[in-house]
């Protein structure tokens, strides 16, 4: 997701091709974390927006719980 988020639209690359290098980008990285469900994307991306805002001085991250307790706190709000 950093590689996605980092991407820039270089100078000689046109709009369309930015967009292509962005979604070739999102691809990849839904197809590494194994993400076939919209509410899986979802606690995926509130999980990678957690952990970058997390201290460098936490460094166990359970990213199965977390995800976990995402799923319950989206289907809660989804009711």
């Amino acid at each position: 997701m950093t590689k996605f988020n980092n991407l820039r639209k270089a100078t000689n690359d046109t709009y369309i091709l930015c967009a292509l290098k962005l979604e070739d980008l999102m691809r990849q990285y839904l197809e590494a974390r194994k993400a076939k469900k919209f509410e899986t994307l979802v606690s995926l991306f509130i999980s990678d927006r957690i952990k970058s805002s997390l201290s460098e001085s936490v460094e166990v991250w359970d990213e199965s719980m977390m995800l976990n307790q995402l799923q319950q706190i989206i289907s809660v709000h989804q009711k």
